[in-house]
């Protein structure tokens, strides 16, 4: 009919106005010899042949144009390389550079200091010469990191102070440093007082030596408490107040086995075995230590009671054994012997039956030792011990 025509003509149309660049095949016989038709689609492709050039215009390059950028990359990419090349090289002299000022100015400040600390050396030297000594010690205090209180500055010293008769001045000068330390609120280092007190036991001034320390105003360590007591066996009329100033700088260094010893030598063996129990780590070489240096029968005596009332260690078995192994045997057999001595408490079989941690095999070692170094009766009585419980055979 006319109008199912008029339907296939319009949706034709529609088609073609969707892409009126394609073919104008299998177009109907009516619009192919209408004039109005063909001249519209020709408008349509006249304005889509407009819009491609419009659009080649502004999205396409020419390969020339190509061409010239490629080579404007190329040149510019070789000016970078040109340009990083110099910066390496700058960064080079630059690093250069700076490491020299760094030594320059490095080497500038040490002539500086060495120059600063020359004029001060020159300048202490002088007031120690001349017996300011309030000065001088006042000059070393206050020196830059106490640089006039090192060793090498002590030793510089003392070779000013080697002429005869020099070494009261120099004691006066330490006495003077210390009191000057100790008004500053603080106290003279290590070195300081280890001179000062070769110095004045030097010049036999031990009650110089004894104020520093009552007073407290040495930095003690141990090495201060062996200077005293090495003095107190070169004379032995001081030995008494040695060992008391020894004792006083071993505490304050935590030196607890020469303190003990100080108080051995004293004749205070209870004092010394009362201080034994209250400091916490007190070892079995420690323990040798105090035997070896103080071998008196009083120590072992001490000893021994204490040790029936507390074993040490948490075994008396375990510490005998170790005084045998060792190269301390003669005290273990001593120790030994004094606790069997005790027969009215049977000190001994008690020891022996409450030790929990060695075995009744630990004992018997220590039985055939003692055998073994001609202490028959004390083998005899430990055995006796062992075998009295049931079912041991030694």
């Amino acid at each position: 009919s006319q109008a199912d025509l008029v339907g296939i003509c319009r949706n034709e149309d529609s088609t073609r106005q969707k892409d009126v660049t394609g073919p104008i095949s299998h177009q109907l016989k009516c619009e192919s010899l209408s004039l109005d038709s063909l001249s519209n689609h020709l408008a349509q492709l006249d304005r889509r042949l407009l819009e491609l050039k419009k659009d080649g215009d502004g999205k396409y390059i020419p390969r020339q144009k190509k061409t010239k950028l490629e080579q404007e990359l190329l040149h510019l990419l070789a000016i970078r390389d040109i340009a990083e090349a110099k910066r390496d090289k700058l960064k080079l002299r630059f690093t250069s550079v700076s490491s020299h000022f760094v030594y320059v100015y490095l080497f500038s400040v040490c002539i500086a200091y060495t120059l600063y600390f020359f004029f001060l050396f020159t300048s202490f030297s002088e007031l120690f010469s001349s017996g300011q000594y309030d000065a001088a010690a006042t000059c070393a205090i206050n020196s830059p990191g106490e640089i006039l209180c090192n060793e090498e500055a002590l030793k510089n010293l003392k070779s000013l102070s080697c002429l005869e008769g020099r070494n009261l001045p120099l004691l006066k000068y330490f006495d003077t440093l210390i009191n000057a330390s100790t008004a500053a609120g603080c106290l003279p280092n290590l070195p300081v007082t280890l001179e000062a007190i070769k110095c004045a036991l030097s010049e036999k001034q031990l009650n110089l030596v004894n104020h520093w320390v009552t007073q407290q105003r040495l930095t003690f360590s141990e090495a201060v408490g062996d200077l005293i007591y090495d003095y107190g066996k070169e004379e032995p009329n001081n030995m008494l107040e040695c060992l008391a100033l020894a004792q006083a700088a071993y505490g304050h260094s935590g030196a607890y086995k020469k303190v003990a010893l100080c108080l051995c030598k004293q004749g205070r063996i209870a004092g010394a075995v009362d201080y034994i129990q209250q400091v916490e780590h007190f070892s079995l070489d420690d323990y040798f230590f105090l035997l070896e240096n103080c071998p008196s029968t009083a120590l072992i005596r001490c000893l021994s009671q204490q040790w029936i009332r507390k074993p040490p260690f948490s075994s008396m078995g375990a510490t005998i054994l170790s005084f045998i192994s060792a190269e301390h045997k003669k005290h273990g057999f001593q120790l030994l012997e004094e606790m069997n001595n005790k027969s009215k408490h049977n000190a001994l079989e008690k020891i022996i039956l409450s030790d929990t941690v060695s075995t009744l095999e630990d004992w018997n070692k220590i039985a055939v030792t003692c055998a073994e170094n001609k202490h028959e009766k004390l083998s005899q009585k430990i055995v006796s011990v062992l075998t009295s419980q049931d079912g041991v055979f030694c």
